[in-house]
């Protein structure tokens, strides 16, 4: 056996890293060595290393005692803390359990200590890692929770709260007004815990970061979440790093990234994603505004579509600070380039060539399909065809200007007052139908109505609306022009046996008033 050892570090921002150490060396001494080494050059006290669901809190212990059954490499997590914990009395919570034989279901000195001051708002952080919590303590924590109102960071990374335990936990921040830091890495809580969690996030308001890094929740657990990810208006980080989500997983949460214009920071690393779930994950970035970092290390995506996601990150991070000199793109796949404002994506790319921004979304076939049977049954029958014309050129307008301008709410809103919008669809039978299977609904903003769509969220159906408007325009256009052409060369056809029979009566006339002289006695 070696006497170096290659540990593969895994964290939810840098995706993996490598180093070999000595077997003889300490869990300190590790840390020491990733401060040098790691691109981030983590301070050994922030940095938190797991093995095997495990915290390695002891710095003095040697990785041959750690590692007894591994022979050429280990895997690891690396977790880094922002700052150490710290509350108003001073009282810090960043060590193991009490003891190895710790009960998880019986109340532990240190769970008192928490919970009271927790009761009495006496603390603003509390770090629980690695305590054992489990679904148990969980009840006595939760209960400290609820009626605490001045907490603002929870940690609570590797506590074997599972799917029962979360629930306990989530039901407690629901309504808590200033809670902003939740970790619950490490806990195996599954996708019945998203399920939980998920409710909790749709009535919480001051939630700004959360990390479920390492909790087995798969594509199920993401599709819990979706629905209060994508209408929460206060998260901005979220951490779903090595979470089998694989690429169902990824095409499920990239729809929410339309909807939603307050995150800004996305893991996912270590998930199993392919290549395949690149495409959507390029189109619905397309279309969002708020997101600059997104990590995607150790995942199975092709070097030219990350290049079109960091191009859109970069687009992204132009917009929000038109000041801020633009992202260096270069590096390995898992390489990250770092600026004032956090690390993001970077892909391979030549030094010299910034990726262009990838076009909007592709045509649906199916949905066209859709819209020529609505345009064949209900338009085209029900309209005369100078007043179909005058309808399609309106809702093309309508449609190229909401589709061309997806960032610029006013192309979106149409006043209900709008007389020619109501005189050339709204009056036109068929009109109403169609304009509502594109995505247009009635609401009331700031006391008056109009007619609204979500572009980001209608976006396909808008597109094919556009696409079937076009080519029936471009149509009645090109037969009306034909018309035209045919109604203008009758014109000079008429125009023309006019002058032939005005000459011919002419010279009639001046053949018969030559006649009269003649014949007109002397």
């Amino acid at each position: 056996m070696s006497d170096l050892i290659k540990l593969i570090l895994r964290s939810s921002e840098q995706g993996d890293f490598e180093v070999e150490v000595p077997r003889q060396s300490t869990v300190e001494e590790v840390k020491k060595l990733l401060h040098e080494r790691h691109p981030d050059k983590p301070q050994p006290e922030l940095q938190r290393l797991l093995y095997l669901g495990q915290l390695l809190f002891d710095g003095r212990k040697k990785l041959q005692d750690v590692l007894q059954n591994e022979s050429n490499s280990a895997l690891m997590h690396l977790w880094v803390m922002k700052e150490l914990p710290r509350n108003r009395l001073g009282t810090a919570f960043t060590q193991g359990p009490e003891d190895e034989n710790d009960d998880d279901e019986k109340p532990a000195k240190w769970l008192d200590v928490s919970v009271a001051q927790l009761r009495k708002d006496a603390i603003t952080e509390l770090d629980l890692p690695n305590k054992r919590i489990g679904p148990i303590r969980a009840r006595i924590l939760a209960e400290g929770i609820k009626s605490n109102k001045s907490l603002v960071s929870l940690n609570l990374l590797i506590n074997h709260l599972g799917h029962e335990g979360i629930k306990i936990i989530s039901e407690s921040i629901a309504h808590h007004p200033n809670l902003k830091q939740l970790d619950l890495g490490c806990n195996n809580i599954g996708s019945d815990g998203c399920k939980a969690l998920g409710d909790s996030l749709s009535q919480n308001k001051s939630l700004k970061t959360l990390s479920l890094y390492n909790n087995n929740i798969g594509p199920e657990g993401v599709k819990y979440l979706l629905y209060s990810l994508a209408f929460n208006k206060t998260l901005t980080h979220l951490y779903l790093g090595a979470n089998n989500l694989g690429t169902e997983g990824a095409k499920a949460l990239a729809l929410i990234f339309p909807v939603n214009n307050t995150l800004t920071n996305i893991s996912l690393v270590s998930n199993n994603i392919s290549d395949e779930a690149s495409e959507i994950l390029i189109q619905t970035l397309t279309f969002n505004r708020s997101i600059t970092t997104l990590y995607l290390q150790s995942n199975a995506i092709q070097p030219i579509n990350l290049s079109k996601i960091s191009a859109i990150l970069q687009h992204h991070k132009a917009k929000a600070s038109p000041m801020q000199a633009p992202l260096e793109v270069s590096g390995s796949i898992s390489s990250v380039a770092v600026d004032q404002s956090g690390p993001s994506v970077v892909p391979p790319s030549s030094p010299s060539t910034t990726p262009s921004l990838p076009p909007p979304a592709k045509l649906d076939i199916e949905l066209v399909k859709i819209f020529r049977r609505l345009y064949d049954v209900q338009l085209r029958k029900e309209i005369e065809t100078p007043n179909l014309l005058k309808t399609l050129q309106t809702l093309y307008l309508i449609l190229d200007n909401i589709i061309t301008h997806p960032d610029d709410e006013k192309f979106a809103r149409v006043p209900a007052t709008s007389k020619r919008f109501a005189s050339d669809v709204l009056e036109a039978k068929g009109g109403l139908q169609f304009i509502l299977k594109a995505g247009f609904r009635k609401k009331v903003i700031e006391f008056k109505e109009f007619w609204v769509v979500s572009t980001l969220e209608f976006l396909p159906s808008l597109i094919a609306a556009r696409e079937v408007v076009r080519e029936k325009k471009e149509l009645l256009e090109d037969i009306n022009s034909k018309k035209l052409s045919e109604d203008l060369l009758q014109r000079q056809k008429e125009s023309e046996r006019v002058k032939i029979a005005m000459l011919h009566f002419e010279e009639d006339r001046a053949n018969r008033a030559e006649k009269d002289k003649r014949n007109k006695p002397i």
